[in-house]
C-alpha cells in the first residue's frame, strides 16, 4: 500500500500556477462545463448542482478537484 501510495501522490504545490483548488463560487461553472460535455454521449447522467457539490468539492483524503483559472481575479 505505501508503494500505491508513492506513486500516486499529488505534490503540495501545482507547477501551473493558472490551476487552483474548487471552491463554491466554482460549482455553477462546473456543472454547465459537466453537463455539456456529457451531452455528447447517447447515455449520460445530468448533474445538479448540488449533486456536483457533493461529489466534486475537494474533501481532504477523499478528492482533490481543481479548476482553471481564466481570469487574474479568478483566484
Amino acid at each position: 500500500m505505501s508503494r500505491v501510495i508513492k506513486l500516486y501522490k499529488i505534490p503540495e504545490e501545482l507547477k501551473n500556477p493558472k490551476f487552483r483548488e474548487m471552491k463554491k463560487k466554482d460549482v455553477k461553472g462546473v456543472q454547465k462545463l459537466l453537463n455539456t460535455y456529457l451531452e455528447k454521449f447517447k447515455l449520460f447522467c445530468h448533474f445538479t448542482q448540488e449533486e456536483v457539490k457533493h461529489m466534486f468539492l475537494p474533501r481532504k483524503d477523499v478528492i482533490y478537484t481543481y479548476v482553471l483559472c481564466s481570469e487574474e481575479g479568478d483566484k
